[in-house]
């Protein structure tokens, strides 16, 4: 059966002698494995959209849940992301994060609609206040938004439930009142938001029980 999705090159990975297997978010069946038969070939037609971040639509041969790309049209490469090492490890970490954290085979289309968005603003504006607002927007299309509330008063990370509480518990740690503000307001200062990338991080490892070393490049 022949199908078209419209969808994210999320990794590749070499198979056998010339082919490669991807990893693609699509807009109409979620994460999926899909082959590209001789991409290592020198003069391969599909190179191009065998790319990491390409957002492209492919025309798929699909037997069940496996698929092999038979043709395809690159919608956009970002090309300023693979250009600049800082817009290129956010978008890593975006990517690593769904690879991570969804199913297979499960449409999220307005998880897709926002991780396109999120790798439009990581190239054309400030990369890692993209990333922040992604992460939150995440939280919220997962159903587990996080209880941001402003307050002159300290704030804790509760580990129990992954979330932010005004008081502690006997599973809290005190968070960086400067790095927990600006999770709420955007901030200029580069090693703060770094921080808070890292303090996401931590969420996402307490709420999916997953580690991305993609982080530790930041």
């Amino acid at each position: 059966m022949e199908t078209k999705v419209k969808g994210i090159i999320l990794s590749t990975k070499d198979y056998l002698e010339a082919d490669k297997i991807a990893s693609i978010f699509s807009y109409e069946q979620g994460v999926i494995s899909a082959k590209f038969v001789g991409i290592k070939k020198e003069k391969a037609k599909l190179k191009a959209l065998a790319q990491p971040f390409t957002l492209a639509e492919f025309e798929l041969i699909s037997k069940k849940d496996f698929h092999t790309v038979k043709q395809g049209l690159v919608i956009d490469n970002f090309p300023q992301i693979i250009s600049d090492y800082n817009k290129t490890i956010c978008a890593f970490i975006l990517v690593d994060i769904i690879k991570s954290v969804l199913p297979k085979n499960k449409p999220e289309s307005d998880l897709f609609l926002l991780s396109v968005n999120a790798l439009k603003k990581i190239e054309q504006e400030d990369a890692e206040q993209a990333l922040i607002e992604y992460v939150l927007e995440f939280f919220n299309e997962m159903g587990e938004g996080l209880n941001l509330f402003e307050t002159e008063g300290r704030v804790y990370l509760d580990k129990m439930v992954a979330d932010f509480t005004p008081k502690p518990t006997i599973n809290s740690v005190e968070i960086d009142k400067k790095v927990y503000n600006a999770l709420i307001v955007p901030t200029s200062n580069s090693g703060i938001k770094k921080s808070c990338l890292k303090l996401l991080n931590t969420i996402l490892l307490l709420k999916y029980d997953i580690e991305l070393k993609s982080f530790s490049f930041l």
